[in-house]
């Protein structure tokens, strides 16, 4: 069966990102202003706190972040659009998966890159285009099959 692989942390350019990251949201929880208004904080599921992390190392982080980074799950861009000719194209036309017959993907999946903003107005947008696309091509079946 298909699966959607993300591998989040796959590239050096991951990696070096998320330890960046991480630093930044201890040290904006952990500073001396945030403590005025927060008491401890936390930064995932297991309670591990802020504070723990603060003289962690860069490959202390990482394994931190491979054991806890988890997707939001907004995934678009994952079936690239355009012509059958080029095998990194997934769907065409009507959002017709190039090799098999009938399958459509008609959602945040064809988007070349994802929306600056919550996906969900561009995600109606273009499946309400994809799906008249969809209608008329099956319309035009329709009309060209035999009686």
């Amino acid at each position: 069966a298909p699966r959607v692989v993300f591998d989040l942390l796959g590239t050096a350019g991951d990696r070096e990102s998320i330890i960046r990251a991480a630093r930044l949201v201890v040290r904006l929880t952990t500073s001396p202003e945030a403590n005025v208004i927060i008491n401890s904080a936390t930064i995932d599921e297991q309670g591990t706190s802020a504070q723990s992390l603060v003289r962690a190392s860069d490959d202390d982080l990482l394994t931190w972040a491979e054991n806890n980074l988890a997707d939001y799950v907004h995934a678009t861009g994952t079936c690239r659009f355009g012509e059958a000719d080029d095998p990194d194209n997934v769907v065409g036309r009507a959002g017709a998966v190039h090799g098999h017959t009938g399958l459509h993907v008609i959602d945040a999946s064809v988007f070349p890159t994802p929306p600056g903003a919550n996906p969900w107005r561009a995600t109606v947008l273009v499946a309400e285009a994809l799906a008249d696309e969809l209608a008329d091509l099956l319309t035009e079946a329709d009309a060209n099959r035999a009686p």
